[in-house]
């Protein structure tokens, strides 16, 4: 048997390895699923796993009992605010990982050492960082990368970094089924019937977690800044486009109206983050009849835009229950179907045609269309993150450009302010001679190392 280093002890037990991404101290809810009884389904007998869910502060006593029934039993692998497990619920993501059931591969007889052997050496051989935790599950391996705690609103761009580490895992038979936040995998300690092996952690590295920007850039295609640089250049070519003003004074990118760009997926979990915030600053404790359509339906619309159809159909439940508890769930299905028959075929990769243009049949809105329907006062928006009108965008981002120069002056409080205006003077005449040979104002900042606002007032001509 292959020796593989570890700094926890061994065997670990279920606190041991839990508590190394759930924490105790925080608000929140983990829950534990676990087997009964199995059923046939289709020939196949299938576990019956009813859902026992406990408070973080509760978690230590009752992983000390649950472990101690000892079979078949699965955790949680990030953090709720509500006692489920729907992802419109998710309070916490606390770490990266991949089921790789490598016994379903012809090519893999190996022991779980093995493989784990064989999943370090292709981590070297990629760059990809190697995992924090190996674990045997008893017919598979679970692969686990330690990140510094992210918030619910990241689930798009986390979700984006699963996806990258299942195909690169795809070798080891990386279960793409098992991959969303909500995902259960069987608890250390306990015992698989199904293989009558211990679930046991076989390599432990937590000395060294990862911060998740790290993960993510060395998983995908382009880093966060790279990805910046592009919508960046996207950005501006709409704008020149558009025939309007190079107008820019952030190194992030920016829209005309002072947003920044976002992922179709981001902006819109972000819609729903504050079209169920707009409940709470209204201290409704259930959606009035007169707005409650309209709260439902945009819910849905967003959560077509971020998970699969079939996700979308279990978490409306959830959200159902949040915003129109009082409507029969038949008359939400219904009243939800266009919705839903939109997300389906955007799944099959169905377009319509809008203004001579195939475009996706999911709907969508402008803030300011979202701002009507909701009837978003300013004093509500400025408690929002994305609903936001242009003027209170421009707001924004003349705070952050405050923000931005005021950093700037410190971070160069040690020079002169003739060798302050002695730099600037060089860097305006290097300006305006990149403008002569044709460069953009975005590249011109690049070079420079300035901000596009600046960059552009280097170039204007002076009377």
């Amino acid at each position: 048997m292959l020796a593989l280093p570890m700094d926890l002890r061994n065997p670990a037990d279920a606190l041991e390895e839990a508590m190394l991404y759930h924490r105790a101290d925080r608000f929140g809810f983990v829950p534990l699923l676990i087997r009964t009884h199995d059923v046939q389904v289709d020939g196949h007998l299938m576990p019956v796993r009813p859902q026992h869910t406990y408070k973080l502060s509760e978690l230590p006593t009752a992983l000390r009992f649950s472990a101690s029934m000892n079979d078949d039993i699965w955790i949680t692998q990030n953090e709720f605010f509500r006692p489920n497990r729907r992802l419109v619920n998710l309070g916490r993501i606390t770490l990266c990982f991949a089921d790789l059931d490598y016994y379903k591969l012809s090519q893999f007889w190996h022991s779980p050492q093995a493989v784990a052997v064989g999943v370090l050496t292709h981590c070297a051989n990629t760059g990809i960082p190697k995992p924090n935790l190996i674990i045997d599950s008893g017919r598979g391996l679970q692969i686990k990368w330690l990140i510094d705690t992210l918030p619910a609103a990241a689930l798009p761009r986390w979700n984006t970094v699963q996806r990258a580490i299942g195909v690169a895992f795809k070798r080891f038979g990386s279960d793409a089924r098992a991959q969303d936040a909500s995902r259960v995998l069987r608890l250390v300690g306990t015992y698989n019937t199904r293989s009558r092996s211990r679930v046991r952690v076989i390599y432990a590295d937590t000395q060294t977690p990862y911060s998740f920007d790290m993960l993510a850039d060395a998983l995908l295609p382009f880093s966060r800044q790279e990805l910046s640089e592009i919508r960046a250049q996207r950005a501006e070519k709409k704008q020149v486009q558009a025939d309007e003003k190079e107008r820019r004074s952030d190194n992030e990118a920016q829209t005309p109206s002072g947003l920044r760009p976002l992922s179709i997926q981001q902006l819109w979990w972000d819609r729903l983050s504050d079209i169920r915030a707009l409940k709470h600053l209204r201290v409704w404790d259930a959606v009035p009849v007169g707005y409650r359509d309209t709260f439902l339906w945009l819910a849905a619309t967003a959560l077509s835009w971020v998970l699969p159809p079939a996700r979308v159909r279990q978490e409306l439940a959830e959200l159902g229950r949040e915003f129109a508890g009082t409507m029969p769930e038949s008359e939400r299905i219904q009243f939800l179907s266009a919705t839903l028959t939109r997300a389906e075929q955007a799944a099959q990769g169905m377009t319509i045609e809008l203004d001579g243009c195939r475009i996706d049949p999911r709907y969508r809105f402008s803030n300011a269309k979202l701002i009507e329907l909701l009837q978003v006062s300013p004093d509500e928006q400025r408690q929002l993150k994305t609903i936001i009108s242009d003027e209170e965008a421009k707001q924004r981002h003349a705070a952050r450009e405050r923000a931005r120069r005021a950093a700037h002056r410190i971070a160069n409080e040690g020079m002169t302010r003739a060798e302050y205006l002695e730099a600037a003077d060089i860097k305006r005449v290097q300006a305006r001679k990149f403008r002569d040979q044709g460069w953009s104002i975005r590249r011109i900042a690049a070079e420079l190392g300035i901000s596009v606002g600046s960059a552009a007032g280097y170039c204007k001509l002076t009377a």
